[in-house]
């Protein structure tokens, strides 16, 4: 950390010393302005110098898409690096408490487990983060626990763009290329897929997330077993309310279920 603390240094950042997470193309820091120490923190990420040219274009890719949209469920851009700057770097909006669904499953503090209702109400809050997404041409294409924060007072932050794609006038289609999180990425993600990926690949993890909200467990790795033996139904016998999240599913992985 100590060539990146320096160099945020020379920008006028102060890393805390806290690491918010690691990735395969940049590393998020707790960080404060240096001539306000004790004022508003921030996530300081940084392009990792492991990654080369493909990690750079990801890098400002990500960038350009926060860049682009101005929504509460999507995390904003304070500051950022140009293109041509040496030191790749752009500064987010810090949530107090704030913490990805996938670290509160493993700790059991996840707001939505057994609780359906909640667990819609975040639903709706992804999906209305990614329907701004889409305004945008912006398909996010990492759609996991891991890339969805959850506050203390149950709300969602969608983060992590990094493998997004930005449409341009055309869809957008994975050729060779497997992107994405295991057992939540869609069939066109995969690699050496002919279909397009578009929003509808964004909502089908997204319907995953859901599964994973309520039940508290990592998601099938397709689409039968939503159906059978990890249905709602098995999962949570004594939750009927979650039962009816058959409709979503159902709207979300149907079109896919006769490939698997």
């Amino acid at each position: 950390m100590g060539k990146r603390a320096g160099q945020a240094t020379k920008l006028g950042w102060k890393f805390l010393g806290q690491n918010l997470g690691s990735g395969g193309q940049g590393d998020v820091e707790l960080a404060v302005r240096a001539n306000n120490p004790d004022g508003t923190k921030y996530a300081f990420k940084s392009l990792a110098e492991r990654g080369g040219r493909k990690a750079h274009e990801r890098f400002r890719a990500e960038l350009k898409a926060l860049n682009s949209v101005d929504h509460p469920g999507i995390v904003k851009v304070i500051e950022y690096a140009q293109s041509d700057d040496d030191f790749q770097y752009y500064v987010m909006e810090y949530i107090e408490g704030a913490k990805s669904l996938k670290r509160r499953m493993e700790s059991n503090s996840n707001p939505f487990a057994g609780e359906p209702l909640k667990a819609i109400e975040g639903f709706i809050e992804l999906v209305e983060a990614l329907a701004e997404c889409a305004k945008q041409g912006i398909v996010h294409r990492d759609l996991s626990p891991a890339n969805v924060l959850v506050t203390d007072d149950a709300r969602i932050k969608l983060i992590d763009f990094g493998l997004c794609h930005i449409e341009q006038g055309a869809r957008m289609t994975v050729t060779d290329e497997a992107v994405g999180t295991p057992h939540y990425r869609p069939p066109e993600c995969t690699g050496y897929s002919s279909h397009p990926v578009t929003i509808q690949s964004d909502l089908y993890s997204a319907g995953k997330i859901l599964w994973s909200m309520v039940t508290n467990k990592i998601a099938f790795d397709r689409e039968k077993p939503g159906f059978n033996e990890l249905s709602l139904e098995r999962e949570l016998p004594n939750v009927k309310m979650a039962w009816h999240f058959f409709h979503i599913f159902e709207f979300d992985f149907c079109p896919f279920l006769g490939a698997f």
